[in-house]
């Protein structure tokens, strides 16, 4: 998870280690027997995205880590990724990815592919980032012949998934008329009243187990 600077009081743990610290003894404790969610919106959303899977990844916690970001920029990159699907595999993480059609913000870090052990000059080699989790999309309801809601997966070793949610994840398709209040929370909550009928048939686990996704 990387190295922290000495913070004011002399602590060279990083937040999320202090937090798990305290989250472990309750969970052994006063709350026993819970589980644990976590949540954010914009950046919130990516730290609640790297929170959830610090605390999954080393198993302190005894159930199962979920995860519900909104608006949340990308996070990591393809080994991110890669790890991220280990976790959800066995049944450590499960991750629900809200974000509104024309939100720029989900698009960026804006990073352009690069190859493999090839630098060009001094430009260093990049790499794209990558989403995870399950991307429940909300509409405008006012865009014709668009459903309310759509989900998608970045599904492990899938081709056609892959090109699908490359062009989806671009960023010309977040630039619109109003870009910025599409992204802010008042916006949220209206697309998520709207589409309300259609969320409260959705649950995690049916999301996870099928296969069409």
């Amino acid at each position: 998870f990387g190295k922290t600077q000495l913070g004011r009081n002399g602590s060279n743990k990083s937040k999320a280690e202090e937090i798990m610290g305290i989250l472990t003894t309750l969970f052994k404790k006063e709350c026993k027997g819970y589980s644990l969610f976590v949540t954010g919106h914009s950046l919130g959303g990516a730290l609640s995205t790297l929170f959830a899977f610090r605390a999954a990844y080393r198993g302190e916690l005894s159930s199962m880590v979920t995860n519900v970001s909104f608006a949340s920029p990308y996070a990591g990159d393809q080994g991110f990724r890669n790890h991220f699907y280990d976790l959800e595999k066995d049944n450590k993480i499960r991750h629900i990815r809200v974000s509104n059609d024309e939100d720029a913000v989900p698009l960026v870090p804006f990073v352009a592919p690069g190859i493999p052990g090839l630098s060009l000059g001094p430009i260093p080699e990049l790499e794209t980032y990558k989403h995870t989790g399950m991307n429940i999309r909300l509409y405008n309801k006012e865009q014709m012949f668009m459903p309310k809601v759509r989900v998608f997966y970045p599904k492990k070793g899938s081709w056609p998934n892959e090109i699908r949610n490359a062009v989806l994840n671009s960023l010309p398709t977040g630039l619109s008329v109003g870009v910025i209040n599409k992204h802010l929370c008042p916006e949220y909550l209206r697309r998520v009243s709207d589409a309300k009928e259609v969320l409260e048939k959705i649950t995690v686990e049916g999301l996870y187990s099928n296969t069409h996704l």
